[in-house]
């Protein structure tokens, strides 16, 4: 057994995570509390250090950036959501630039790499794979634009029938890999704890 005092430290934590299986207990919830302060702490420390410091210290007093002060404003009134029922409606105006910076920003920027690629995937048609991906495409294309007609066209429903099969196999997939990734995890963990610690393996 390694009995290194960080080694035990995680292996501790880890079994009291990994006993939250059997039922919630005190040790899982420390851990549990213990990791979230962690990271809001880091989180706390990392905005200070990278974003909210050298704005103040450099931009506004260094540069005179004074109006730097209006988005500050303008984000501090998130914090009216949390006061009375009187101003907490001023929360909408952060969170409605927030989201139109967001979209904005995914629209003009995002798209790139994704159209490229899709562009790159029409360049040559050397393999079945890229004729079923072109049907596959064009499928759930039109079935989300003729979902209002669906109902009145016969085409448009068998169609819109195998359209939806596509789409939940995609789905499927997307749940089954997501899965694997957090079995991936645990077997770390039980690879950590054999290995590591325990030193059976």
């Amino acid at each position: 057994m390694n009995m290194d005092p960080l080694i035990m430290l995680e292996a501790v934590g880890t079994i009291a995570v990994l006993s939250y299986v059997w039922k919630e207990n005190a040790a899982y919830r420390f851990f549990e509390f213990t990791a979230i302060g962690l990271v809001a702490a880091h989180s706390i420390v990392q905005t200070w250090n990278n974003y909210l410091k050298p704005t103040v210290r450099d931009r506004m007093i260094g540069d005179g950036e004074w109006y730097l002060l209006i988005p500050a404003a303008i984000g501090l009134l998130y914090y009216t959501r949390v006061m009375d029922k009187k101003f907490s409606w001023l929360a909408r105006y952060p969170i409605s630039i927030s989201i139109g910076y967001s979209i904005g920003y995914s629209l003009a920027y995002s798209p790139r790499p994704f159209l490229k690629e899709f562009r790159n995937n029409f360049a040559s048609f050397g393999h079945v794979n890229d004729y079923i991906f072109l049907l596959v495409w064009l499928l759930v294309v039109f079935y989300f634009i003729f979902t209002l007609m669906k109902k009145t066209k016969k085409t448009l429903r068998v169609t819109g029938a195998i359209t939806r099969c596509l789409i939940m196999i995609y789905m499927g997939v997307l749940f089954g890999t997501s899965i694997l990734g957090k079995f991936s995890r645990l077997l770390g963990r039980y690879q950590f704890l054999l290995r590591d610690w325990l030193r059976l393996i």
